[in-house]
């Protein structure tokens, strides 16, 4: 893949995000995972036209990428937390 298909690649990735926070998804998921949420729920979804366009498993693959960023978040999240805690008590005199 050319440096020209990865940025291409990670616009759509971007759009895709920003389309489903404005329509009042999660942050920093992309509409194809928030799909896949609302087919595993037995909603309406586009899950069948998306992965027809983007391959087989898109939307599942997405779902997964975002379940394990998320954790790994608000691990990151939890961890500077603790570790501004400490600073702070740190310098508390």
């Amino acid at each position: 893949m050319s440096d020209f298909q990865r940025y291409i690649f990670r616009v759509l990735i971007a759009l895709s995000i920003l389309f489903n926070v404005v329509s009042l998804g999660h942050l920093n998921q992309t509409f194809s995972a928030r799909n896949y949420i609302w087919k595993r729920r037995g909603q309406r979804n586009f899950v069948y036209i998306i992965d027809l366009i983007l391959g087989r498993d898109h939307c599942m693959d997405s779902w997964v990428k975002w379940t394990i960023m998320k954790g790994k978040l608000e691990s990151y999240e939890e961890n500077t937390k603790v570790y501004s805690e400490k600073i702070t008590r740190k310098w508390d005199y």
